[in-house]
């Protein structure tokens, strides 16, 4: 399976306006352990028809060009209407407990084609199925350093303009 970074399902997130929680980026990371494939820059292997896409295999998956096109495509796909509680799953922020033998989202899944993710959610939990976040990626750890490094730099900004700050305060 091809290493997809938490950028890509962030991107894929917020492209639907949907707000890319840790949570709803794990969900899809979750849902993309079930896909397996190494489809070209199609981590959830879509089928979504996109100029200059190839077909990936027989079921007609494809494969992208750029990273770009498989948010596009992954997004336009889950915005039909067969994925409608899919959707509205992420943009509640619901939990993977809520995805857990809801026939709604089963149905979703299975029409999408990912039967044993449906399979999966749809088992009694037990201590040998419970899920364990999938592991934080270099990406998500240098959004956390530029964000800190910005915060930083604001800082810094105001402290050396305190004196304009002061007097623009005190007009």
């Amino acid at each position: 399976m091809a290493k997809v970074t938490d950028l890509f399902y962030i991107k894929v997130l917020e492209s639907m306006a949907i707000l890319p929680t840790t949570n709803n980026v794990n969900i899809l990371k979750y849902w993309q352990t079930f896909e397996g494939g190494n489809a070209k820059n199609n981590p959830l292997n879509t089928t979504y028809k996109l100029t200059g896409a190839t077909d990936y295999n027989t079921a007609k998956v494809k494969n992208y060009a750029t990273a770009d096109d498989g948010i596009k495509a992954t997004a336009k796909t889950l915005l039909l209407n067969y994925y409608k509680p899919i959707v509205k799953a992420l943009k509640e922020n619901k939990s993977l407990e809520y995805w857990r033998n809801n026939q709604d989202i089963d149905k979703s899944l299975r029409t999408w084609g990912t039967v044993n993710f449906a399979n999966y959610l749809n088992k009694p939990i037990t201590n040998n199925n419970i899920p364990t976040p999938p592991e934080e990626t270099p990406d998500k750890k240098k959004k956390i350093i530029l964000i800190s490094a910005l915060a930083l730099t604001l800082i810094l900004l105001a402290y050396a303009n305190k004196p304009k700050l002061i007097r623009y305060f005190n007009r």
